[in-house]
């Protein structure tokens, strides 16, 4: 959420200590990377990923601006989402669709969107810069940083399968999405060196359990099961 400039009301500050308090962090003015504009996210049922255990897809970015692609003015990305339907058989996400970013229901011109305002670099003039819904600015006094929810997005993310695959991901998709993670995973298994089987075992736990290969197989078990055991702790 857009840190905003506040102007003070009520009654006047008696002590140092009120007129302190009155200029505090809910009226600091976001210092933000420069300006960025908003995109519509768009997704193909040729383009997934595996991930914690699930497959998702890979979400492409359709922006705004002018003269990006073969974009007009006004015409909210108009082109360069026809060009990736056309390209790469992306359908659009639709901005209202419903959205949960940092545990609570996110709402606004873009469901799955943020804006924010503030200055620019070094505090010169002023900025909006466009996020998704679950990235969000935090400022220690002239630090910018942002705090991401990862698992708000892949949850999302999941959801969209219905609209690349209605009836359900066929067998070539799921190939096509957990290989990668396969592959990688099987050219660690020959490492005895411990950094190596730290790796195997992150890796192979992207694989979504039904889909592991037999050769993977005890390995995924013996790292899920001690994930569920230091969970416990």
């Amino acid at each position: 959420m857009a840190i905003s400039k506040k102007t003070a009301t009520g009654p006047a500050p008696t002590s140092f200590d009120d007129m302190a308090q009155a200029g505090s962090f809910d009226t600091q003015v976001l210092r933000l990377p420069g300006n960025r504009g908003p995109w519509t996210i768009m997704v193909s049922p040729g383009k997934l990923t595996c991930r914690d255990g699930r497959i998702l897809p890979v979400p492409a970015k359709a922006p705004h601006d002018t003269g990006f692609s073969s974009n007009v003015e006004g015409g909210l990305g108009n082109g360069m989402v026809s060009d990736l339907q056309r390209l790469g058989g992306f359908v659009v996400v639709p901005h209202r669709r419903p959205v949960v970013a940092f545990g609570s229901k996110h709402e606004g011109l873009s469901n799955y969107l943020r804006m924010h305002e503030g200055s620019g670099p070094n505090g010169r003039g002023a900025a909006v810069y466009w996020t998704d819904a679950w990235t969000r600015p935090v400022m220690y006094g002239h630090i910018l940083d942002w705090e991401y929810d990862h698992e708000g997005r892949d949850e999302w993310l999941e959801g969209l399968i219905d609209i690349i695959a209605p009836k359900g991901l066929a067998d070539a998709q799921i190939r096509a999405a957990i290989q990668p993670a396969v592959s990688a995973a099987q050219a660690l298994m020959d490492r005895e060196d411990r950094r190596g089987k730290r790796l195997l075992a992150a890796q192979v736990l992207h694989i979504p359990a039904e889909h592991v290969p037999d050769d993977l197989r005890d390995v995924y078990e013996a790292a899920a099961g001690k994930g569920m055991a230091t969970a416990k702790k």
